[in-house]
């Protein structure tokens, strides 16, 4: 999705450790902590019962609905078989044919 690493690493699929406790968020959840950058990486975040740590910040990008203030994203990493969201990235003057065809697509993945 060509999503920009503002410090730290992206995950890395060889690596177990990022499949089962480590996460990247956006500029915009280290600012909401209180943290820069630099000072998140490494920092611990708990999500419901489980305790991840802090690989990278990505460059704050849009995750809703356009035009809509940004939100703040944290990221895990998953096998295919655990996929929950699907996040597509095109350019503005393709919109309306891209969500034709995720539509027609996307019967087969709901059941």
């Amino acid at each position: 999705m060509n999503l920009k690493i503002a410090e730290g690493r992206a995950f890395d699929g060889q690596m177990e450790s990022d499949y089962t406790n480590s996460i990247l968020i956006t500029e915009k959840l280290a600012a909401l902590y209180g943290w820069n950058n630099k000072e998140a990486l490494g920092k611990q975040v708990h999500i419901d019962s489980a305790t991840y740590s802090v690989i990278g910040v990505l460059k704050d990008f849009q995750s809703e609905v356009l035009f809509e203030p940004l939100e703040p994203v944290a990221m895990k990493l998953v096998k295919e078989n655990r996929f929950q969201f699907l996040i597509i990235q095109a350019a503005a003057a393709d919109l309306t044919n891209v969500y034709a065809k995720q539509e027609m697509r996307g019967k087969g993945f709901s059941p």
